[in-house]
């Protein structure tokens, strides 16, 4: 993206960021110490400006150079459908990238780091390592730029749509609804995910819920009691090599 529309999605991560910190203050779903996690946050926010300089921007000034004349029917698409099969094939992608990191125990110490949230609200969503990071940025930014070819402007807004589901499933504030899940991944749906007893192979969409009901890892959040803990346990000696996450 360009200068401007970098300036635009900090603007968006600073209001949605204000916005979701209302709604848990006015709708909270669960009592929190946040004091605890927020260092931590702090800390995986500044791995992923990081990762931003260092990956994506690099990636997608590669991708740029290369002659992807085939794809021409798919660059040429309106502005709107492009974004939207953008989104919708990175959330694919996602949703088993996703499955893997849960399924083999090598890809898991790339995510465990994102587990160990024990008091989850919107920031913390960001929490990850490197190795999270990567392997998302990868998907997101070969799909947007390589399949779509996405300019800069739309490229804001793939981006934008990403950074708002992201906070909103990992939001603590009772909002959505049940025919909502039908299709997005809301709060209730990704905290069970989150939870300590065994859950984590299910509810592993990203945005679009329909993937974990079409592959058969959805489980309703009406079926659970609503005290479940989060995280997993941490072991203080790992943290670091966690925050690495190979």
């Amino acid at each position: 993206m360009n200068s401007e529309h970098s300036l635009m999605l900090n603007m968006v991560f600073i209001t949605l960021g204000g916005l979701f910190h209302l709604a848990e203050y006015l709708w909270p779903d669960r009592d929190l110490t946040r004091k605890q996690e927020f260092a931590k946050d702090i800390i995986a926010f500044m791995l992923l400006s990081l990762c931003g300089v260092l990956i994506s921007t690099p990636l997608i000034n590669y991708y740029r150079t290369l002659d992807l004349g085939l794809l021409a029917p798919l660059h040429g698409l309106g502005s709107f459908t492009k974004i939207a099969l953008a989104t919708l094939i990175t959330d694919f992608l996602n949703y088993w990238i996703h499955y893997y990191m849960h399924k083999y125990s090598w890809y898991w110490k790339a995510h465990v780091h994102h587990h160990r949230v024990e008091n989850l609200y919107w920031f913390s969503g960001l929490r990850a390592s490197f190795g999270h990071y990567v392997s998302f940025i990868l998907s997101r930014v070969t799909v947007g730029i390589v399949l779509f070819n996405l300019s800069s402007g739309e490229l804001f807004f793939y981006l934008s749509f990403g950074l708002i589901t992201n906070f909103y499933q990992h939001t603590n504030a009772r909002i959505g609804h049940r025919w909502v899940e039908w299709v997005l991944v809301t709060p209730r749906v990704h905290r069970l995910h989150h939870a300590s007893n065994g859950r984590r192979l299910k509810n592993l969409a990203t945005i679009f819920s329909f993937w974990d009901r079409m592959f058969g890892t959805y489980v309703d959040p009406e079926t659970h009691p609503a005290d479940y803990e989060l995280g997993v346990k941490s072991d203080k000696k790992s943290e670091w090599k966690e925050l690495i996450g190979f």
